[in-house]
C-alpha cells in the first residue's frame, strides 16, 4: 500500500510539473513550434489610384511574414489624432538653408488638425527639445525659430530617444511618426544605426524624411561607423512604411510636408494577425499586396528579431 500510494504521489507531481512547464512557455509567448500566439499590429498606409473613397476589410490585402502568409484578424481605419516629432538636423554642415528647413516644419505642423499633437526637437551633439507635445500650432510654428547651425549631428542617438524620451510619454497613441529632416549623416552617436531602426520598428513608428544633399558627397564611410548617409535616410524612412523626399524647391517641400499630414489623417490603417510559422528571434521580411490594381499599400518592412 506504501508504494502504491508513492506511485500515485510521482505520477501527480510529474503532472503538475509538466502543466507548470506549459503554462510558463504559453506565458512567454513562445511554443513547441516556431510560431506565437502573441497577436502582432501593423500601420498600413493605403491609397486609391482613382481618390475613390477607401473601402477596405481584411480580405482585401494580402500579408506575408518570413514569406509566409498569415491570417489577418481585422483592418480598420484609423481614426485618431496622430503623434509627430519634427525631428531637425541642427549642425553646422548641414547642405540645406535654415529658412527653407524652417518652412519644412512650419508646412507640417500648420497642417496638424486638432486632436493631432506635435513635438518639435533639434539635433546636434545633444537632442534639444524646443516645444513639447502640444497642438498649439501658434507655440509649435514659434519654436521652429530655434533652429540654428552648430556642432556635428548625432542621428542615431537622437532617434533613439525621440522614441524612449518622447513617444512612450504618448501612452494610448499607435498613429505616430518622425518628420526627419536631415541628410542621414551621422557623427560618433553612441547608438548603432541597427539599433535606431530596431527602435523605430519595434514601436511601429513611421519616418517621413526630408533629405537634404549628402555632404559627404557619397565618401565611403569607415567600417563601424554606419551606412552612407543617403542609404541610411533612405532605409529609416522605406523600412518604417514611411516616404523619403528631397529638399529642392519651395513649393514641392510645401506640397510634400501637406501631403505627409493628409496621408497621417485620410489614409492610415491598423492591422492584426497572429504570426504563424515563424521563428521570432530572426530578422523577418514583411510583404504586403492587394489583388486590387486601383490601390497602393505600405507598411513597414521588417521585423527585427525579438528577445525573451
Amino acid at each position: 500500500m506504501k508504494r502504491v500510494g508513492f506511485l500515485l504521489w510521482l505520477i501527480i507531481l510529474v503532472f503538475f510539473m509538466s502543466n507548470t512547464v506549459k503554462v510558463s512557455i504559453a506565458q512567454s509567448g513562445r511554443n513547441s513550434g516556431s510560431s506565437t500566439e502573441r497577436t502582432a499590429q501593423l500601420n498600413v498606409i493605403v491609397h486609391s489610384k482613382t481618390n475613390s473613397q477607401l473601402n477596405l476589410n481584411k480580405d482585401s490585402l494580402a500579408l506575408f511574414d518570413a514569406g509566409i502568409q498569415q491570417d489577418i484578424e481585422y483592418l480598420r481605419y484609423d481614426p485618431t489624432g496622430a503623434r509627430i516629432i519634427v525631428l531637425v538636423d541642427n549642425s553646422q554642415t548641414l547642405r540645406a538653408e535654415t529658412a527653407l528647413v524652417q518652412k519644412i516644419a512650419q508646412t507640417v505642423l500648420q497642417e496638424l488638425q486638432q486632436d493631432d499633437r506635435a513635438m518639435v526637437i533639434g539635433f546636434s551633439e545633444q537632442a534639444e527639445v524646443f516645444a513639447e507635445f502640444t497642438n498649439d500650432t501658434k507655440l509649435l510654428v514659434s519654436s521652429i525659430s530655434k533652429f540654428h547651425k552648430q556642432g556635428l549631428p548625432k542621428l542615431y542617438d537622437a532617434l533613439v530617444a525621440s522614441v524612449e524620451d518622447g513617444f512612450r510619454k504618448q501612452l494610448g497613441s499607435t498613429k505616430r511618426a518622425i518628420v526627419l529632416i536631415s541628410d542621414g549623416y551621422d557623427k560618433d552617436s553612441k547608438t548603432k544605426f541597427e539599433e535606431a531602426q530596431a527602435a523605430l520598428l519595434n514601436e511601429n513608428i513611421i519616418v517621413y524624411a526630408f533629405e537634404a544633399p549628402d555632404r559627404t558627397y557619397g565618401a565611403i564611410r569607415p567600417k563601424g561607423t554606419g551606412p552612407k548617409p543617403i542609404d541610411a535616410i533612405s532605409a529609416l524612412s522605406e523600412s518604417t512604411g514611411g516616404l523619403l523626399f528631397k529638399i529642392d524647391r519651395l513649393d514641392t517641400v510645401e506640397a510634400n510636408a501637406k501631403a505627409l499630414v493628409k496621408e497621417l489623417k485620410e489614409n492610415w490603417f491598423t492591422l492584426s494577425y497572429i504570426p504563424k510559422g515563424v521563428n521570432l528571434v530572426n530578422t523577418r521580411r514583411l510583404l504586403i499586396t492587394t489583388p486590387d490594381d486601383k490601390l497602393e499599400v505600405r507598411t513597414k518592412k521588417i521585423h527585427p528579431p525579438q528577445n525573451f
